[in-house]
């Protein structure tokens, strides 16, 4: 029985320096994984450490000393203030832009005011023809019977 004891013992100091070594090469994996990241200016959340560092989430959170320094890590990069983009418009652009809209809706306008021109003429042709030939003219919106059939406007 003490000699099964004793290989007990040997067996669990062995397991516990193999977990222990493990434990410092996966933590050492991730802060080479943080500081790779904060270098290249990486957004770092527990999810994007946890791939390039090939651990999993979990392992993140397990430990206290891992889940703090992550999370630090994050926050730091959370409160500091993301860098201007620098204005794409400038108020000469905006000028210009604003010229060619104005030109657009003179334009628009006089597309319309020549297209109501037009209709004019073909509305008065459309009149002497209905006069011409004696047919009554009629307004299809206000006729019942012509809404029913699906004519009216």
């Amino acid at each position: 029985m003490g000699a099964t004891r004793g290989t007990k013992e040997a067996r669990i100091a062995k397991l516990n320096a193999v977990q222990s070594s493990r434990k410092r090469q996966w933590k050492n994996k991730v802060d080479e994984a943080l500081e790779r990241m904060q270098r290249e200016g990486l957004k770092i959340n527990f999810n994007t450490v946890a791939l390039e560092a090939n651990v999993s989430v979990s392992y993140l959170y397990k430990y206290p000393e891992v889940k703090c320094k992550v999370a630090e890590i994050r926050n730091k990069q959370l409160s500091m203030p993301k860098p201007e983009l620098a204005q794409s418009s400038t108020a000469k652009s905006q000028q210009k832009m604003i010229a060619r809209l104005k030109d657009r809706i003179k334009r628009q306008g006089d597309e319309i005011n020549k297209l109501e021109s037009v209709n004019q003429v073909w509305a008065g042709r459309v009149y002497k023809m209905s006069r011409d030939c004696r047919l009554p003219i009629v307004d299809c919106r206000l006729d019942p019977c012509l809404k029913d059939r699906g004519l009216g406007l």
